[in-house]
């Protein structure tokens, strides 16, 4: 399948390249980080969640640096990037966060989900925009990286804490990794490669500009010899002749190595601006992933040729962002509060290019 979608890719950058115009070279360097975690502040996940908790099923941290040539709607970069994708449930950030601050956990029945997805990787990007109608521009993208580290597994279990303390429960739980941090085994870290194919939109219909990308919308990491491990537990309980109950805990796991595929939830962002006088526009935006929503209502002013200013309103966080755009360079930032230590949500980017 990889094969196959980068062969189908490969034949139309060659086609759109034989029909383009002959332009000039120009190199560009792209950065942006999009992090975001309503439950904690992001600084508190590297920090034993020693924050505040507040209600939220998902955080995610998606990073990327690319440099690179483009030329005729051609462009080829070499990129890293860094993701860290989580979804819980409630009762799962509440135990991990009493856990790591050393406090009581309350007696009840607690039901706990985690999904884990990271991912550390390189590699090359290629790229085609064409038009293939008046008005409308698409670009498709085919990144083939080399992986360096991996955690992709879950947990599933329901908990029962008695008023004495006494723990009982069941559930199971299976991952790949390149650092077990479950079990504490020792491990070679595994490598991994693969594809993704990235699909993005612009156009605009009757003054109104709208772009729609999706980032890894095809996704495939291949992890040869990955460390696993798989297993299920479980608490029986006796009653001894005194009538006093004894809880013991059992543990069935399964360490081995194998062959894993990784994939990637895809990144979707929309935006649509409207203009309102001759240098004003107004609009609204949205990133999508992992059940996430973050919308933002927008703004631009044009204060002369080749020089606008931006800013935005992240409805569901409260968060404010400001940019610039130049001919040459675009900077945005957006965040929920001026301290980073507090932050929650967090997006920065930088668009910077120049003409050979």
């Amino acid at each position: 399948m990889v094969r196959s979608s980068l062969s189908l890719l490969a034949g139309l950058l060659m086609a759109g390249h034989a029909a383009a115009d002959t332009g000039s070279w120009r190199v560009y360097t792209r950065a942006s980080t999009d992090a975001y975690s309503e439950s904690v502040s992001l600084h508190a996940i590297g920090n034993h969640l020693d924050d505040e908790l507040k209600s939220g099923d998902a955080s995610f941290i998606h990073a990327w640096a690319e440099v690179g040539m483009q030329r005729d709607g051609l462009s080829f970069g070499v990129f890293t990037r860094y993701d860290w994708k989580t979804r819980y449930t409630p009762d799962t950030l509440t135990l991990i966060h009493l856990s790591e601050n050393d406090e009581a956990v309350p007696a009840g029945d607690y039901e706990v989900n985690l999904d884990v997805n990271h991912l550390r990787a390189s590699g090359i990007r290629l790229a085609w925009t064409f038009a293939p109608v008046e008005h409308t521009r698409v670009t498709l993208g085919a990144s083939w990286l080399n992986a360096s580290y991996l955690i992709d597994g879950s947990i599933d279990a329901s908990v029962d804490i008695a008023t004495n303390g006494t723990v009982t429960g069941a559930g199971s739980f299976s991952q790949f990794y390149s650092h077990d941090y479950l079990l504490g085994r020792q491990v070679t870290e595994p490598d991994g490669s693969g594809a993704t194919i990235d699909l993005a939109l612009e156009a605009n219909w009757k003054k109104v500009d709208v772009t729609l990308s999706v980032q890894d919308l095809f996704s495939q990491i291949k992890w040869r010899n990955a460390p696993a491990t798989r297993g299920q537990f479980d608490s029986a309980t006796t009653n001894t002749v005194g009538g006093q109950l004894v809880v013991t805990p059992l543990l069935s796991a399964f360490e081995y190595n194998a062959k894993h595929t990784q994939r990637l939830p895809a990144i979707t962002r929309f935006t649509a601006r409207v203009p309102v006088s001759e240098r004003a526009s107004v609009g609204v935006a949205a990133l999508y992933t992992q059940g996430v929503t973050l919308p933002r209502l927008t703004g631009r002013m044009s204060l002369r040729p080749g020089l606008a200013i931006d800013a935005s309103y992240e409805t569901s966080m409260q968060a404010f962002g400001i940019g610039i755009e130049t001919r040459w360079l675009r900077i945005s930032w957006l965040a929920d509060t001026l301290d980073p230590k507090q932050a929650r949500l967090m997006q920065v980017s930088l668009d910077f290019h120049i003409e050979l």
